[in-house]
């Protein structure tokens, strides 16, 4: 972890301040399927599933397409009510979504809203703005 970590790990900063485990018994309870097999691959614990989840959300893996941000003078001049919707559009990569489906939309509009909170939190906690 500690060569991650030098590497620059995304999850550094937000691991530091927030305890994913507390998300472990809402995913247990959502998302456990009983196998009827031992045949395939064992599955990924749930709250590293999530963290990765997280990181997709972060850096818009999913989505190959390369985007950049917007320069520098444009970014710091967004009014405060204006900041969260700049942080989605900006470093989320927008609130469109490609997915079908009343129930996968919700998932992913509630991804990105607790990602851009998680982010914040972070912000918020390494500035002293507590």
């Amino acid at each position: 972890m500690d060569k991650l970590n030098s590497l620059g790990n995304p999850m550094e900063k937000p691991s530091r301040v927030v305890d994913f485990e507390m998300f472990r018994e809402k995913l247990e309870a959502g998302l456990y399927k009983e196998k009827f097999t031992n045949v395939g691959a064992k599955p990924y614990d749930y709250v590293l599933m999530f963290k990765i989840l997280v990181l997709q959300r972060m850096y818009h893996l999913s989505d190959g397409q390369f985007r950049g941000g917007a320069p520098p003078a444009q970014q710091k001049t967004r009014a405060r009510v204006e900041h969260v919707f700049g942080y989605m559009e900006e470093c989320l990569h927008g609130m469109s979504s490609r997915v079908v489906g009343f129930a996968r939309n919700a998932a992913y509009n509630t991804l990105t809203n607790l990602v851009y909170n998680l982010c914040r939190y972070e912000q918020v906690m390494r500035l002293g703005m507590n």
